[in-house]
């Protein structure tokens, strides 16, 4: 073997060398990395025997100095790693590789521009999207080994659906529209459309109440079926018609039974129990909602020009109130008070949230528990959207995303950016401790955090309203190392054995001001959730400001 450096090694040094080479002389003798990719994407040292872990792709090889010990090959096919525990490098690693695995396994749904409608029908994905030559829309399937056809009338492209589920009887079925071709049930084998008579036959709402099923029209126009027949249109059987003044932007179900319409700057409920007594009552001609934001269990929360409003019921029966719940980042929501900027809004029940996405990717999160609004936060997926619709699959809830690029996405799970690093940050309100004029010298911080794996923590601070008398503190970065259990509490394996389950994290300040505000980043793929309990800093007051 050869080797080429500056100057002559010392004796010792050769005896080193010789001693560390010749083993590779050995019959069978490995020194290289085994599988078929040589990009190295962690390594772990064993501290007992001195052997050297390196993780590729699709294998793990041992080293004893140069010399492969032994290696083992990766499972790099795609499968459920939902429950993967982050608790060093090595886990990250293989992590990272079974989850490219299940990345590289999806596959876009065929044909050529945008989703145009994504929905959960008896535990199975449903999606629409133009055909290649654009010439007409294609109902898909999403099954095990890809996207399947769904047979189904010839559909007119560029569709924007809309679905809903519902019972007339003998079985719940899915019903649809999309404002190009007529209203569908489909049963989870035949799609059928449904004829009402209108001139033109495209409704682009939908909702079935009191076993009637109500299509809106543009115009303002509303009809309704006969009653159990969602196939009957005719009026000698029940069906009827109606007008308002706006363009109908949503049907909704609301507490007590009924249904809502919403226009752009009108809310109609519609009183009564079927087509002998039903009897529309304008409840507001100022507020309403836009198209694909209300969201609804039984009271909808919307968003409108006003903001994003609640509609509840009041202690007088069949009357209702509106409450505006975003007054503080009205300044952000103007920005997109439009229909063209909303791609859908759900109730996240598992998270008392109402999650408002946007067609560029920018989600508006909302606490909200039926009644009130809470804290707010913004998150933005970096991805177009066209449309979103959540449901239940496998006894789970599933948002999903119907992209631009064809791709069907589901949301809020995984630790990562479809692949790519998540990054989020916490800038706490500029705190003066009751001491508004009083100058401070800040030394530390102490921040108790609560986080199941480790994870490295950015930090950063600033002083008076960050002015530049004070500048803000150069950038430092720690790690959280928690991530502990209790015994015959927590599962094995998906914690730290012998850590802290809450960190306490201290970080030293050199900074004076009247108040101080901290922002905590952090940038990663592969850390589960974390919790920060709690933020203290430690000062001495100095003289007051005069």
């Amino acid at each position: 073997l050869w080797r080429i450096g500056a100057g002559a090694p010392t004796d010792e040094q050769m005896a080193e060398i010789y001693e560390e080479e010749k083993a590779l002389f050995n019959e069978n003798a490995r020194c290289t990395l085994q599988g078929s990719s040589s990009d190295v994407l962690a390594l772990d040292q064993h501290k007992t025997d001195n052997i050297l872990a390196v993780y590729s792709t699709d294998h793990i090889t041992k080293f004893n100095g140069l010399l492969v010990v032994s290696d083992e090959a990766i499972d790099n096919t795609p499968h459920d790693i939902e429950t993967y525990n982050f608790l060093d490098d090595t886990d990250k690693a293989i992590f990272d590789i079974q989850r490219e695995a299940n990345r590289a396994a999806i596959s876009e749904v065929p044909g050529s521009g945008s989703i145009l409608g994504v929905c959960v029908f008896d535990n199975t994905v449903y999606a629409f999207r133009n055909n290649a030559g654009g010439t007409a829309a294609v109902m898909y399937k999403a099954t095990v080994s890809g996207w399947t056809v769904v047979a189904t009338p010839t559909l007119a492209i560029d569709g924007q659906y809309e679905f809903d589920t519902y019972n007339f009887g003998s079985s719940i079925m899915l019903y649809g529209c999309d404002g190009k071709n007529k209203a569908f049930q489909f049963n989870g084998t035949t799609l059928t459309q449904l004829s009402t008579g209108q001139s033109t036959d495209t409704p682009n709402h939908i909702k079935g109440h009191k076993n009637h099923l109500f299509l809106s029209f543009p115009g303002g126009h509303l009809v309704h079926s006969a009653i159990t027949d969602p196939t009957d249109y005719t009026a000698i059987n029940g069906a009827a018609e109606y007008n308002v003044k706006g363009e109908i932007t949503s049907l909704a179900h609301l507490i007590g039974d009924l249904l809502v319409v919403f226009c752009k700057n009108q809310i109609i409920p519609i009183y009564g129990t079927s087509a002998a007594d039903f009897e529309m009552k304008i409840h507001s001609e100022s507020a309403g909602a836009f198209a694909r934001s209300v969201a609804t269990d039984a009271t909808p929360i919307f968003f409108g020009e006003q903001g994003i409003t609640v509609l509840s019921g009041t202690q007088e029966y069949g009357n209702f109130q509106t409450a505006t719940l975003t007054q503080k980042i009205k300044p952000f929501l103007k920005d997109f008070a439009d229909d063209s900027y909303v791609a859908g809004a759900v109730l996240d029940f598992d998270n008392s949230l109402y999650r408002l996405y946007f067609t560029d990717g920018k989600v508006l999160n909302l606490q909200f528990n039926g009644r009130a609004g809470g804290d707010s936060l913004l998150a933005d997926y970096e991805l177009d959207i066209n449309c979103i619709a959540n449901g239940r699959l496998d006894e789970e809830e599933v948002i999903f995303a119907g992209g631009t690029d064809g791709y069907v996405y589901q949301m809020e799970t995984g630790y990562s950016n479809d692949g790519e690093e998540i990054e989020s940050f916490i800038k706490t309100s500029f705190a003066h401790f009751g001491m508004p004029q009083q100058k401070k010298r800040f030394f530390k911080v102490l921040m108790e955090i609560d986080s199941p794996s480790p994870v490295v923590f950015s930090f950063a601070t600033d002083y008076d309203y960050g002015t530049d008398y004070y500048p803000t503190s150069r950038e430092k970065s720690d790690t959280v190392n928690s991530g502990g259990g209790t015994w015959d509490v927590h599962n094995w394996d998906e914690f730290l054995w012998s850590s802290q389950i809450v960190d306490e994290l201290e970080v030293h300040l050199d900074g004076t001001g009247k108040n101080i505000s901290m922002v905590i980043s952090t940038l990663t793929k592969n850390t589960r959730p974390y919790v920060i309990q709690s933020i203290t800093y430690h000062f001495a007051v100095r003289g007051i400001i005069k």
